[in-house]
């Protein structure tokens, strides 16, 4: 992918938990309209979508902003939140944050353990 996302495989970190190949490491440069444009097409693709958004330090707020107008366009998703922390390489005793947001439209159970959940509002209507 271009515009700052590239696919992560490092291993032994929170993204093994999210059981998708369709991931999104979303950086400060990268733009929003393209991401929510992308997610949205691989969406009419496959209605059962699961995607990954992923981001640290200032894209944080960028990938909230992306998973918050994703949901608005696609109302039968389930969100899980996972945040973490890492080092800054130029100070070790520097923490910056890291967000991950798993989107899906089938529920994950295992995951609201784990995670924060947020449940699909044409779910919270039913019950």
């Amino acid at each position: 992918m271009d515009m700052g996302q590239d696919q992560d495989t490092t291993e032994g970190n929170p993204i093994d938990m999210f059981k998708t190949q369709y991931q999104i490491r979303v950086v400060s440069q990268s733009s929003m309209k393209r991401v929510i444009a992308q997610i949205l097409s691989k969406y009419k693709e496959d209605n059962n979508l699961t995607c990954l958004l992923w981001g640290q330090g200032r894209a944080v707020g960028k990938v909230v902003s992306i998973a918050e107008i994703v949901k608005r366009n696609i109302s039968a998703l389930h969100q899980y939140t996972y945040l973490d922390s890492a080092s800054s390489q130029e100070d070790r005793s520097r923490s910056i944050p890291r967000l991950y947001i798993f989107l899906s439209t089938v529920p994950h159970p295992s995951l609201k353990d784990q995670c924060g959940y947020q449940q699909s509002p044409i779910q919270a209507i039913a019950s």
